[in-house]
């Protein structure tokens, strides 16, 4: 499959209620973006994640709409993730460890994340699960389809990815990061 293929997969299954399926699509796009974008880094794990390192004011602008770097981070614990001094896990960590893996190896995500419409990732106090955003998988895409090594990559023209009050054309934002960040803040 072509990354474009794989990314209207994602939205097609993330459209149906299926975030589950959009995100192994989105994380094989992830995989063979992240092979272009990030080429020097042969092993998947830290390509994967320095790509995601690389998106993440995409990524977090999409998904709970703060455009900045460097601050995502939770108390979530995990066998495969170091947390930092205080704690805490990256975002690039839980993506990939914890989704990603947990999909493509275990075929189901850890039982103590779940997906919710808050537009906000944080710790659930009486559960003890991580409540991640749905807008993060569209951040995701959203990354894949902006990646200048994606520039070559078309959709059919009507394909649109809904977003808030905001209807996305997809074919006209392959390879461009800042056209889709100025449209998001518009």
């Amino acid at each position: 499959m072509t990354i474009s293929e794989l990314v209207q997969e994602a939205i097609r299954h993330l459209s149906s209620g299926d975030p589950e399926q959009a995100l192994v699509q989105v994380s094989i796009a992830i995989d063979k973006t992240s092979q272009q974008e990030c080429p020097t880094l042969k092993q998947t794990g830290p390509r994967y994640k320095q790509f995601l390192h690389d998106n993440l004011q995409l990524i977090g602008g999409a998904a709970i709409g703060i455009w900045a770097t460097g601050f995502f981070r939770v108390n979530y614990r995990h066998p495969e993730i170091t947390p930092d001094a205080q704690g805490y896990a990256t975002l690039e960590q839980i993506v990939y460890h914890a989704v990603r893996c947990g999909l493509l190896h275990a075929g189901e995500l850890p039982k103590d994340i779940q997906f919710t419409t808050e537009r906000k990732m944080r710790v659930d106090p009486a559960t003890n699960s991580l409540l991640l955003p749905y807008s993060l998988i569209i951040g995701l895409v959203l990354a894949v389809v902006g990646a200048p090594t994606n520039a070559d990559q078309t959709s059919p023209a009507d394909f649109t990815l809904r977003m808030d009050n905001k209807v996305v054309q997809i074919n006209n934002f392959w390879g461009n990061k800042p056209k889709i960040a100025t449209f998001l803040r518009s």
